[in-house]
């Protein structure tokens, strides 16, 4: 029997041969304690339920402890990730698994040295890779078992194939998966195309292994094995996806001076703004702008709309080099320090001068309400 930690929204389906499989439910609180969760009732199908019976479709002989760390929408904070995966670091589950991901930079800074230290003590962690095929976490941290689904046809009639993503130097499992099954009570449920699916495949198949072998080391080699079996494909995740939606929320952007950056940041933050603020990567003020532009360095209008669908910010402030990180989309304002003058020049052509620090930033808060309620 291997065992199993499924972090997700909790496994909850009308399916008997997956429920007698559950041994414990927990759940994490706001707080980010491990407690207790009531087995509520089977009339709904959650997605770790419908994981939890992937991964025991694959391999039978597994027993699942449920923690629920997402709302009923498939949303979390990865402050409870950290909290359930800090918890299983003194439990002996077999397999931790994690259909699950972020791409926020500062979810990746806070579940790197937690999952890190898992891997050290051989931990064996599953996680699906984003749907949108964009560099995300914990998939794309080194030592983690990361799987995607293959939606091109590419794998034909075979189950499990390899991508190899250049630039972040890590084997990918595809998988190629698709089921229809009714639950006990009648309900139709159809699996496919979902990469969450093929991390649950890829939990079944390597708690196969684990009970085969009785030993978490020789799983390692699970992937070189299946380069040598599957079909193998090479290529480059995205690192942010293209564009479609308009932005909404105004960029500023400082001509490569880090304490302008540092003041501007600092005073909107001070009046309550939420504040996305991204830099060259050798600044410790905001986000590094190489976590996601790799090798194309030109900030396009994708650039910012990905932003604000993954911080959500009232605005984003945008240092670094202009020459290396050159922008081709709408700035409302770029903010100059030039002979101890705070210069503001708007899009438009205009631009003011500041002798007074305090007066140039009220004043750049002043126009940019202005012009988001020109927006609305």
């Amino acid at each position: 029997m291997v065992s199993i930690a499924v972090l997700d929204d909790g496994i909850f389906i009308d399916c008997r041969k997956v429920m007698k499989k559950v041994t414990e439910y927990l759940f994490v609180d706001e707080y980010g304690k491990i407690l207790p969760a009531e087995k509520i009732g089977c009339q709904t199908v959650t997605h770790g339920g419908l994981c939890a019976y992937i991964i025991q479709d694959v391999f039978s002989d597994v027993e699942f402890t449920s923690i629920r760390i997402l709302n009923k929408e498939g949303r979390g904070k990865a402050e409870h990730l950290a909290a359930a995966l800090n918890w299983c670091l003194d439990r002996n589950y077999e397999i931790i698994h994690m259909s699950l991901t972020t791409n926020s930079y500062y979810d990746y800074v806070l579940l790197k040295p937690i999952v890190s230290r898992l891997i050290s003590k051989k931990r064996i962690l599953v996680s699906s890779l984003s749907n949108e095929q964009v560099v995300s976490y914990p998939a794309a941290f080194p030592g983690v078992f990361a799987a995607f689904m293959d939606n091109s046809g590419f794998l034909k009639d075979s189950a499990l194939g390899v991508f190899y993503s250049h630039g972040i130097n890590k084997d990918f499992v595809m998988v190629h998966y698709q089921k229809t099954f009714y639950t006990d009570t009648g309900e139709i449920c159809e699996l496919k195309g979902a990469n969450s699916f093929a991390a649950a495949v890829l939990s079944g198949g390597l708690a196969q292994i684990i009970q085969n072998k009785r030993t978490g080391s020789e799983v390692t080699d699970y992937i070189s094995d299946l380069r040598k079996t599957g079909r193998i494909q090479e290529g480059r995740l995205i690192r942010i996806r293209p564009g479609g939606c308009s932005r909404t929320i105004p960029v500023v952007r400082i001509e490569n001076d880090e304490e302008v950056l540092g003041w501007i940041k600092g005073f909107f933050e001070n009046k309550g703004y939420e504040v996305a603020a991204f830099c060259g990567s050798g600044s410790n003020i905001g986000i590094p702008l190489s976590f996601y532009l790799e090798n194309e360095k030109t900030i396009e209008e994708s650039f910012f709309e990905n932003m604000e669908t993954i911080y959500s910010p009232d605005m984003i402030i945008l240092g670094g080099d202009l020459e290396k990180y050159p922008v081709k989309a709408e700035v409302e304002c770029l903010v100059c320090l030039e002979n101890h003058f705070l210069t503001l020049k708007w899009k438009n052509g205009k631009q003011d001068c500041f002798k007074n620090k305090d007066e140039a930033l009220s004043f750049l808060e002043l126009r940019l309400q202005e012009d988001v309620s020109e927006c609305s």
